[in-house]
C-alpha cells in the first residue's frame, strides 16, 4: 500500500513572506531541510489511493526502471577525483520487486537516512480550482555536483528509513524520476521514491504499471549517445586487473557492476564526474552490504502478516518474493567480481571496445527525457510478477517458519507444501453425465431402440422396458448412450455404478441405480 500514516510531519514549514523569513531563508541555504517559504491556498491532502494510482500511472511510462526495495546501508557517496563539499551520502537499495526494467539487485541513490524517531516524509496533494489533482512538493534526490538548497520553495533532500520497503521510479542514468506530464500543458515533479507496505497486497501497484507498459511517450524515445558505451567481460575482473583494464583502454567508469555469487550490484555515479576510484569505491560498498535489512523486513512482514498468510494468497506471493531476494544473497566467502561496466571517453576510445579481448559484449549508450544510460549486458532476474496466478501453496506454518528464519539469518529451511486437491469425481453427485453432440456421435454405438422421435444407441448390454408412455433403460456401469430427438444430438456417459435412463412424457432423466 501507498503508506498513508496521518501523524507524519514532513517538515515543510509555511513561513510567511516577510523581510524576518528571508534572514531563515539565508540560514536555510546551508541545511539539507529548509524551511518551506511558499504559500498554497489550496487544502492539503494525504496522497491516497486514488491519487496515488493516478501518480503512478503518469510515472511509469515515463521511467526507466520501477522497482520496489528495501532500504539498507548508507556510506559516502562515490564524488570523482574531486569529492564535493560538504560531503553527499547515499543509500543502497536492495530490490526484491522489479516491476519495469532490469535493475541490479543492489543499487543506491542519493538520499539520506532519517535518524530514529524521524518522521517518513508524507507525500500531499492538492486540488486546484479546475478539479485536477496536483503533488506538493515533495523532498528530492541531491544533485551530487551541486549538493545545495537553491531557494526557498525546496522542499530539501528525501531521508529513508533503513529497512523501510520503497517503491522508486527511476531515469535511464540510474537517478530519481525527475517532471513528468500530469495533465494537458503541465509537468510536475511528483513522489518518485516512496514508501510501501508488505503487509497489504501492493497488487495495485503491479496493476497501474502493467496497465502503462503499452504506453511509449514521445518524452521517452531513444536518441543516440556518443559519450557512454556498455561493457560486460568475459570473466570477471578484480579490482587492480579492472583499474588496469581502464586505463589501457583510456576510459573512465560511469558505473561498476559487481558480482557476489548470484547477487548483482551496482555503484554509479555522475557522467561528469567518472573516474576510475568508482572501481574501488564499488568494491568498498559491496562489501558493506550484508543484506541485514532484508532480515529486518522479513521480521516486519511477519509480526505484521501472522494468521493472515494462511488466507491471503497475496501475501504468500509477496512472502515469497523476500525468499526469492534471500536466496541471491551470498555468503562472506564469495568472492566480489567486476563483471560489467560503463564507461565513457572519447569517440576513438569507445569505438576500440568491442575490439578488446576481454570484452565479450557493448552496448551503445542512450538518451531518454534527457538522461543518459545504456542497457544492462548482464544477467538481471527477469521480472517477478505473482499476481499472475501460481500452481504451488506453502503451508501457513512453513511460511511463517520460513519467515522467521530469514528474520534471524538461519538458512532457510524447505518449504512445505499443500497437498494437490485431488480433481472432483463428478460421479460422486451423480450417475450419469451428459456429453456433447460431438462425442456422442464418436461412441459408434448402433440404433438400439425408438420411441416416439427419440432414437437411443446404446451398447448390447443395455435393458430397457417400456410402457405407453416411458421407456426405461438400465445402463451398464462405465457405459455411454447416444439419444437423437430429431435434430438434436447429444447422450449420458454413466459412472463406476449402473444407471437408470427414463424417458417420459417428454422429459429426459438418468441418475445412479437407486437413486430417488
Amino acid at each position: 500500500m501507498w503508506s498513508l500514516t496521518p501523524n507524519l510531519d514532513h517538515r515543510l514549514r509555511l513561513l510567511s513572506r516577510s523581510w524576518a523569513a528571508l534572514g531563515l531563508f539565508a540560514a536555510a541555504l546551508l541545511i539539507a531541510e529548509p524551511a518551506h517559504a511558499c504559500q498554497y491556498s489550496q487544502v492539503l491532502e494525504p496522497v491516497g489511493h486514488a491519487s496515488a494510482e493516478f501518480f503512478t500511472k503518469r510515472m511509469a511510462p515515463e521511467a526507466t526502471f520501477v522497482d520496489v526495495a528495501v532500504a539498507e546501508e548508507i556510506h559516502p557517496a562515490f564524488g570523482g577525483a574531486r569529492p564535493p563539499a560538504p560531503t553527499v551520502y547515499s543509500t543502497t537499495f536492495r530490490v526484491i520487486y522489479r516491476l519495469k526494467g532490469q535493475s541490479p539487485d543492489r543499487l543506491s541513490l542519493y538520499v539520506h537516512q532519517l535518524k530514529t524517531g524521524d518522521p517518513i516524509p508524507e507525500p500531499k496533494h492538492f486540488v486546484d480550482d479546475q478539479g485536477r489533482v496536483s503533488p506538493y512538493p515533495y523532498p528530492h534526490e541531491v544533485d551530487p555536483k551541486s549538493p545545495f538548497i537553491t531557494n526557498s520553495c525546496d522542499p530539501g533532500f528525501l531521508g529513508v528509513k533503513a529497512g523501510q520497503a520503497y517503491v522508486i521510479f527511476r531515469e535511464a542514468d540510474g537517478r530519481l524520476l525527475g517532471a513528468v506530464p500530469t495533465h494537458e500543458g503541465r509537468s510536475e515533479r511528483a513522489f518518485p521514491l516512496m514508501p510501501v507496505t508488505l503487509d497489504e497486497s501492493f497488487g495495485w501497484l503491479y496493476s497501474a504499471v502493467i496497465a502503462t507498459a503499452g504506453q511509449k511517450p514521445e518524452s521517452v524515445a531513444r536518441q543516440p549517445s556518443s559519450n557512454l558505451m556498455a561493457v560486460r567481460f568475459r570473466t570477471g575482473l578484480s579490482a587492480g586487473e579492472a583499474e588496469r583494464w581502464t586505463r589501457a583502454a583510456a576510459v573512465r567508469p560511469v558505473a561498476v557492476s559487481i558480482a557476489r555469487g548470484k547477487l548483482i550490484e551496482e555503484s554509479r555515479g555522475p557522467l561528469e564526474q567518472a573516474d576510475a576510484s568508482l572501481i574501488p569505491y564499488a568494491m568498498q560498498a559491496s562489501a558493506a552490504n550484508r543484506g541485514r535489512y532484508l532480515r529486518a523486513l522479513a521480521a516486519q512482514f511477519l509480526d505484521e502478516t501472522d494468521e493472515r498468510l494462511e488466507l491471503d494468497l497475496a501475501l504468500q506471493q509477496e512472502a515469497d518474493l523476500l525468499f526469492q531476494s534471500a536466496a541471491a544473497e551470498p555468503d562472506g566467502a564469495a568472492p566480489a567480481r567486476v563483471i560489467a561496466i560503463e564507461v565513457t571517453g572519447t569517440p576513438q576510445a569507445l569505438a576500440k571496445l568491442a575490439r578488446n579481448p576481454q570484452v565479450a559484449g557493448v552496448a551503445a549508450g542512450f538518451e531518454v527525457r534527457g538522461r543518459t544510460g545504456a542497457d544492462p549486458l548482464v544477467g538481471r532476474a527477469a521480472p517477478v510478477r505473482p499476481w499472475t496466478g501460481s500452481d504451488r501453496r506453502e503451508t501457513g506454518p512453513s511460511l511463517r517458519a520460513r519467515l522467521r528464519a530469514l528474520a534471524d539469518g538461519r538458512p532457510l529451511p524447505e518449504p512445505v507444501l499443500i497437498p494437490p486437491t485431488p480433481p472432483v469425481d463428478p460421479f460422486s453427485f451423480t450417475g450419469c453425465i451428459r456429453i456433447g453432440e460431438a462425442d456422442a456421435l464418436a461412441l459408434g454405438h448402433p440404433l438400439f431402440t425408438q420411441f416416439g422421435s427419440f432414437r437411443l444407441y446404446a451398447p448390447s448390454t443395455t435393458d430397457c422396458t417400456r410402457t405407453a408412455t416411458a421407456l426405461t433403460c438400465r445402463l451398464p456401469a462405465q457405459s455411454a448412450v447416444r439419444l437423437d430427438a430429431g435434430t438434436r444430438v447429444g447422450g449420458f456417459r454413466v459412472g463406476p455404478r449402473p444407471a437408470v435412463f427414463e424417458l417420459k412424457e417428454g422429459t429426459i432423466s438418468c441418475r445412479r441405480e437407486g437413486a430417488q
